[in-house]
């Protein structure tokens, strides 16, 4: 069926214009950590550059596995909060973040980072992690790599840390309270995967 075309070249066929999409759809039902992220049968939908659909290819299809993309509040206090969940020893965790920092000397900055945890090697930081925001010379340090405990310390102003709860099973999120600066900031995870 064709929708803007009368050569259909698939089952549906739908050509858009300059001005809006061809497709829309509302009212989504969500996807989240403690629901649906970790049931095996999701994956995403990607277009290729010929506007073909096709479900995305993932080799995270083993046991408890599962992919995981979203935002997650990194609290000014002690509230933690939970990226991943079911990580168990023998589990792999993979993802990259970006923040709008609110942290450090400039809330215009952000912290870019690729970042694994296994348990027994802990948390591991790739080599490109970056920071920008601050005129001078970034004073941004990486503690704990190789542990459960993994702090994006700043000289001044607040850090991003993120933890393994081993209690809980989780990978947790948080931003450590800064009293000139107490404000939340947003963590964005993508490409998040938990192997096993």
């Amino acid at each position: 069926m064709g929708i803007g075309t009368i050569s259909p070249s698939a089952k549906l066929d739908v050509i858009g214009n300059n001005m809006s999409s061809p497709i829309r759809v509302r009212n989504m039902e969500n996807s989240d950590t403690t629901l649906r992220a970790n049931k095996s049968d999701l994956a995403p939908v990607v277009i290729d550059n010929n506007g073909v659909m096709v479900r995305q290819f993932s080799p995270v299809s083993l046991g408890d596995s599962y992919s995981l993309d979203g935002e997650f509040m990194a609290h000014a206090d002690t509230t933690l909060t939970t990226i991943f969940t079911n990580v168990e020893f023998n589990s792999l965790v993979l993802f990259k973040f970006i923040t709008n920092m609110a942290f450090g000397q400039d809330n215009t900055a952000f912290l870019y980072s690729q970042v694994s945890f296994s348990g027994k090697n802990g948390f591991q930081v790739g080599s490109d992690w970056s920071y920008t925001g601050i005129s001078t010379s970034p004073k941004v340090n990486v503690i704990g790599a190789g542990t459960s405990v993994l702090v994006f310390d700043f000289n001044t102003g607040a850090d991003l840390i993120f933890r393994y709860d081993e209690n809980t099973k989780s990978i947790r999120v948080q931003k450590n309270m800064d009293l000139n600066n107490p404000t939340d900031a947003v963590v964005h995870i993508y490409e998040g995967k938990k192997i096993w």
